[in-house]
């Protein structure tokens, strides 16, 4: 008489699961070689399917992504706890510690986009043409640097939206002579193109001439008197 077995899905992942030996040998493995499923199955001399389904039960193994942080010493901890501090309402720090409500701050940054990528996906019909993007160098994509402000935003008593807190975006560039003519444009036209180098005297004079005069617009009144 012949026996068979049936064996269930799940089962047999159970038993498949065993054939990882010592998983807590994970403590001894080296960072670096625990970076990729390849290489801890590697070191660990199982599969990577039957690690993927240690992750999936969560149980045992799990992802984790990992990042930088900066290294600060004493040095630099201390300003950062007193700036956090000097956030804190003086009247209220002996029985109740509240932040202020910073509505009369204005924060400010720069971010850099590049002007294009070096592959996109677009989503065209059946008969339409690839559409064609030349450069001259995709190593070396021009990018643009913005400047940013805003400010918290602001809502009436029955929560609406009064003010949305946003201040301007301005995009750091210049308007510069062709010194050459080209196919695309005379000699002397006056192209836009990014301001190379962002010194002090550059940020200066945005931070006079456009952030300023846009608080002045745009921010309630009561706060920019």
């Amino acid at each position: 008489m012949k026996l068979v077995m049936f064996v269930t899905r799940k089962q047999q992942i159970v038993v498949e699961n065993k054939k990882v030996k010592d998983i807590e040998k994970i403590h001894d493995i080296p960072l670096h070689k625990r970076s990729s499923l390849r290489s801890l199955a590697e070191a660990l001399e199982c599969t990577t399917g039957q690690l993927v389904r240690l992750i999936k039960e969560g149980r045992v193994l799990r992802r984790h992504s990992s990042a930088l942080k900066p290294h600060m010493k004493n040095d630099n901890m201390k300003p950062r706890l007193r700036f956090c501090l000097s956030m804190l309402e003086e009247r209220n720090i002996p029985y109740e510690p509240k932040f202020k409500s910073m509505y009369n701050v204005v924060h400010i940054d720069e971010k850099l986009f590049y002007v294009t990528k070096r592959s996109q996906d677009y989503y065209l019909l059946a008969d339409e043409d690839d559409p064609y993007r030349p450069c001259k160098n995709k190593n070396f994509l021009m990018k643009v640097m913005f400047l940013v402000a805003v400010a918290r935003p602001r809502f009436d008593s029955a929560g609406r939206e009064t003010w949305s807190g946003k201040i301007g975006v301005w995009p750091l560039v210049e308007k510069v002579p062709a010194k050459r003519s080209s196919v695309n444009r005379a000699a002397g036209t006056f192209e836009t193109k990014p301001i190379g180098s962002i010194t002090r005297e550059v940020s200066r004079t945005f931070l006079m001439d456009k952030i300023l005069r846009a608080i002045k617009e745009k921010m309630p009144a009561e706060f920019t008197s």
